[in-house]
């Protein structure tokens, strides 16, 4: 049962260095293959997470915060690879924001005041993520007829109630009998 596990708002992923240097340490260079590897474990992480939260009319709904690698000195291509993984991968994705860090610190490990400000980016990535318009696979898609409701997919958290009235003042001459 849906929401059963709680109510989701969000993934935050903040990982990408052992892919800059996977070539020394496993002998084959993670950073070439990062793009798909990413795409991957966001899908499965928002279908884990639609399955067990309330909130969303789809998976893809759910808003992505990826912050980029950090500085990697003596590792430059393996990181830039990765960097644009993460960059194209937030690109192609209405509810993926990418927070890049790589001016915050320049050792491969963040100090207090980094912590700080990435943070901050952090809590603006997922408000800004949140904007992002998304269609969801079973979003009804509306005619041109009229008579029909159209209906636009909600960018908000909050329920959504559409309200139908139905004009009780016709004139006599109408017969709503036909």
């Amino acid at each position: 049962r849906r929401g059963q596990q709680g109510d989701w708002k969000g993934f935050i992923w903040h990982q990408g260095s052992q892919a800059v240097w996977s070539a020394q340490q496993y002998g084959e260079d993670r950073s070439l293959t990062y793009y798909g590897n990413l795409t991957g474990l966001v899908s499965e992480v928002r279908e884990l997470m639609f399955q067990n939260s309330i909130t969303w009319r789809c998976k893809e709904e759910i808003p992505v915060v990826i912050v980029q690698v950090g500085f990697w000195p003596g590792y430059k291509d393996a990181a830039n690879r990765t960097r644009d993984a993460q960059a194209k991968f937030c690109n192609q994705d209405p509810r993926a924001v990418l927070v890049k860090t790589d001016d915050l610190s320049r050792y491969y490990h963040y100090d207090a005041a980094s912590f700080l400000i990435s943070g901050n980016r952090i809590a603006r990535a997922y408000q800004e993520a949140l904007g992002g318009v998304v269609e969801c696979p079973d979003d009804w898609v509306p005619s041109s007829s009229p008579s029909e409701k159209s209906m636009e997919p909600s960018t908000s958290l909050e329920p959504t109630v559409t309200v139908l009235r139905l004009e009780t003042d016709l004139p006599s001459s109408i017969n709503t009998n036909e």
